[in-house]
């Protein structure tokens, strides 16, 4: 995959929107969504001593569907 390299006004768009508190509610959403999944990982962990392979591989998608939502959000797709 090649890599893509951002022009100037690229960037300052991405630090203006960084800048902002506001967050589009699809992120904010999914965010609060990532800290529950885990806390409750965090929980699972202390009291059995392991990381359920599949809390992490949920988390992991859904830091790439935040990923992705934040490239939404630079584009104008979503506001």
């Amino acid at each position: 995959m090649p890599i893509e390299v951002l022009g100037q006004e690229a960037v300052k768009k991405m630090l203006e929107l960084g800048r902002n508190p506001y967050r589009p509610p699809e992120i904010t959403k999914l965010q609060e969504e990532i800290q529950g999944e885990m806390r409750v990982a965090g929980l699972r962990m202390s009291v059995y001593g392991i990381m359920n392979e599949e809390a992490v591989e949920r988390i992991t998608r859904m830091k790439f569907e935040l990923d992705a939502l934040y490239a939404a959000w630079f584009e104008g797709r979503i506001e």
